[in-house]
């Protein structure tokens, strides 16, 4: 009799196991793919009809989805559709810089419902932590006030363009930021809110970003390239990003000293700040103070495009070397696309083609001939958007919000 009790109760778990990973596939399914009837959610996952039906009953009950629009089923016939239910709960990406602190507020249907910018405490502009922390924790809370709606809160992204260790939730250090050091960022804001918190590098943010809303994510295999006052990848390869071990993956830069990592490589060589660097020691009249402007990147790149020829001369030597960089690791990695950042679509049109020669100078074959360039036009707020629906992929795979 004990044993087949045990025999009936595994039975029962290992069927509540099932139904519940069909419910994460269904939602990851809504969520890939968009609204579908139930007929064909049945199909695609494989499962019959009647279990379909129990699972968007559950899924019913507890708010996460809704019949919304009909579609032709098979036959032709008008379906009404399974849909993921917005006002489930709201997820925010923040992100900061010297600046400003941008939030981005996401519904559990992936779209984006409001973003806001805060300015930055003229005492926090160098990274203090315990000047900048409570200003991102009230960004945050004027953001839920906003979009809430009697909605739950679910997560915050926070983004980063410094060093991050997603694993531990800390960034190691921030170019931007000088202060900004060995921030717990995560255990902070968890701390605040007693919510799921993720931690990405600002480049990774972007390319899930730009993969759903720009790509449709018709590429398997993906190299994102931002350029700012540096330079970073991100990578896309087997459909999956490439995060590495502790997230960290994708900086191109070279470690200098022992006291801790110093990234300043590319900074100093390849970056704005490297453009604006060499156009004050050669004089250029709107590049007279040693001391970098907030709009100098604007201001480079429309001097390139007006004409100006010191400025397009340097910016095409800059960029070739940077596409130089990016055709090696292109021959490593193999991507079907290398996607840029916006701002290579903002200067002349020989600043980009010397960067494509120079990447397409060191492709061997058949990359040369196979991988194409992308320019990326997704606006701003970009890195906010792309994270929380990173942390949005998390919480259903995990059914984190269930």
């Amino acid at each position: 009799m004990v044993q087949l009790d045990r025999i009936k109760t595994n039975g029962k778990q290992e069927l509540a196991f099932h139904e519940r990973n069909l419910r994460t596939s269904v939602l990851s399914l809504l969520r890939t793919e968009g609204d579908m009837p139930r007929a064909l959610l049945s199909e695609k996952l494989q499962t019959t009809p009647a279990m379909m039906t129990r699972c968007i009953q559950r899924l019913q009950a507890e708010g996460l989805v809704r019949n919304e629009g009909r579609s032709k089923g098979r036959g032709g016939r008008m379906c009404t559709n399974v849909a993921l239910n917005p006002d489930a709960g709201v997820l925010v990406g923040v992100e900061y810089n010297r600046q400003e602190i941008t939030t981005v507020a996401v519904n559990f249907a992936c779209r984006m419902e409001k973003t806001r910018s805060f300015p930055i405490p003229k005492k926090a502009q160098d990274g203090s932590p315990e000047i900048l922390l409570p200003a991102i924790f009230d960004a945050i809370r004027k953001t839920c006030r906003s979009v809430a709606k009697s909605r739950p809160l679910l997560g915050i992204a926070a983004v980063d363009s410094g060093v991050v260790d997603t694993q531990a939730g800390m960034t190691i250090l921030s170019n931007a930021l000088p202060k900004w050091r060995h921030v717990p960022i995560r255990q902070k804001l968890t701390d605040q809110f007693g919510i799921p918190v993720h931690l990405s590098n600002s480049t990774s943010a972007i390319l899930a970003a730009v993969d759903r809303h720009e790509l449709s994510r018709r590429y398997a295999d993906l190299l994102y390239l931002e350029y700012s006052q540096g330079v970073s990848c991100a990578i896309k390869s087997n459909g999956q990003q490439l995060l590495g071990a502790r997230g960290m993956a994708g900086e191109l830069t070279v470690a200098a000293g022992n006291e801790e990592i110093r990234p300043d490589f590319i900074e100093k060589t390849l970056g704005f700040s490297a453009i604006r660097q060499r156009l004050h020691e050669a004089g250029h009249p709107a590049f007279q103070t040693a001391v970098p402007r907030a709009d100098m990147m604007g201001n480079i790149l429309a001097l390139a495009a007006g004409g100006d020829p010191l400025v397009s001369k340097i910016l095409r030597e800059t960029w070739h070397q940077t596409g130089q960089m990016c055709g090696n690791l292109a021959n490593m990695l193999d991507p079907e696309a290398i996607v840029l950042d916006p701002h290579f679509g903002q200067a002349d049109d020989a600043s980009l083609q010397a960067f494509k020669q120079g990447l397409k100078g060191q492709l061997i074959a058949p990359h040369s001939d196979q991988i194409q360039i992308i320019v990326s036009t997704l606006a701003e707020p970009a890195a906010p958007l792309g994270a929380a629906l990173t942390l949005l992929d998390d919480l259903t795979f995990s059914y984190g919000f269930a």
